[in-house]
């Protein structure tokens, strides 16, 4: 199987990729902007997974030629650290958002708040309490609307949002 991770060097994807199984994977193309200097989450990987690495803005790379065969796509490619996205704003939705809808539309091609109660998918009432809070949310319903526009089936689009 072939793997493609976006942020892979990030605080969740550094952790996914070290605990990898050597023999699951053909390749694992770690995908990842370098803009947080995370240059350190290089080293100490497993030793037979066999990595490969992408550097770019996931906004701006040519996404077609990074999803081309891939099996999995876990997309990770977020600014997070909610307090300081209230300066930010513009490049969170550009991100998490724009970069969200990028990853899954090369991808779908190259295969074919605060609540008083609990929040799941039928919620309508979710109340972001920031920009970081807000452009998940619209990721989301970007996903949502790719899925439906496309009638694609959801186990093929396989893209995890990272809404942590």
């Amino acid at each position: 199987m072939k793997l493609l991770v976006t942020n892979a060097l990030g605080h969740i994807g550094s952790r996914f990729i070290r605990h990898l199984n050597p023999g699951d994977w053909e390749s694992v193309l770690l995908l990842e902007d370098l803009s947080t200097q995370c240059y350190g989450s290089l080293f100490n990987l497993p030793e037979d997974v066999p990595f490969r690495f992408g550097e770019g803005d996931i906004c701006a790379v040519d996404l077609e030629r990074y999803v081309e065969g891939v099996d999995l796509l876990i997309h990770l490619a977020a600014i997070t650290n909610a307090p300081a996205t209230f300066e930010r704003a513009e490049a969170v939705e550009r991100v998490n958002c724009e970069g969200t809808k990028k990853v899954a539309e090369a991808y779908r091609s190259s295969v074919y708040g605060s609540q008083n109660e609990s929040v799941d998918e039928d919620c309508s009432e979710l109340k972001a309490q920031s920009p970081y809070i807000e452009s998940k949310l619209q990721a989301e319903r970007i996903i949502q609307s790719l899925l439906w526009e496309k009638r694609a089936d959801c186990n093929s689009l396989s893209v995890a949002l990272g809404l942590f």
